[in-house]
């Protein structure tokens, strides 16, 4: 009804507290978790239920793990999957396992995914996810900047870029 409000706060050892004040993105799934994007501390998820939190971190060496713990997008799809952008691509939660999915394939399009920061995340009325990429902040035009297509159905991922040549193409790299 918005007139009862919780403060949630990160306490220092306490794992049932929120990780990071440092919060960059929030997402309110249909299971009624609240996702939890942060600048530099992963992802979390909080059961408003119980009030209780759950931390996912990048664990170096464990390819099931979040990709990079700068997290910066979050969308949950029509089926449910969870899509996290990151600072080092695009990664989906099998919920089930707990173990993250690290989305490229073996084009130069699914190559470059992997070292772009993902800033915003849509699924569009046909199902396919749609992904922004770029730095705001760094000047530089890194080849992995630009917006992504990825069709779940073929794992396809199509990469669009600026092209000074081309009047139809991006007005620009950085997508958000």
């Amino acid at each position: 009804d918005g007139t009862n409000k919780k403060n949630f706060k990160s306490i220092p050892n306490d794992s049932n507290s929120l990780f990071t004040n440092r919060l960059e993105c929030l997402f309110a799934g249909k299971s009624g978790f609240v996702w939890i994007g942060s600048t530099f501390e992963g992802l979390g998820r909080l059961d408003p239920t119980t009030e209780s939190f759950k931390h996912f971190q990048n664990e170096p060496g464990n390819p099931h793990s979040l990709s990079d713990n700068h997290v910066f997008a979050l969308l949950e799809d029509r089926t449910g999957t969870l899509w996290i952008g990151t600072n080092k691509g695009l990664d989906t939660l099998d919920r089930g396992t707990g173990h993250f999915a690290h989305i490229r394939d073996n084009t130069p399009a699914g190559h470059s995914i992997i070292d772009a920061t993902v800033r915003c995340i849509y699924e569009d009325h046909a199902g396919r996810i749609w992904i922004g990429t770029g730095n705001p902040f760094d000047p530089r035009d890194h080849p992995g900047n630009g917006l992504y297509k990825f069709e779940k159905e073929s794992g396809t991922i199509t990469h669009y870029r600026n092209d000074p040549e081309d009047p139809m193409s991006l007005t620009g790299n950085r997508i958000r």
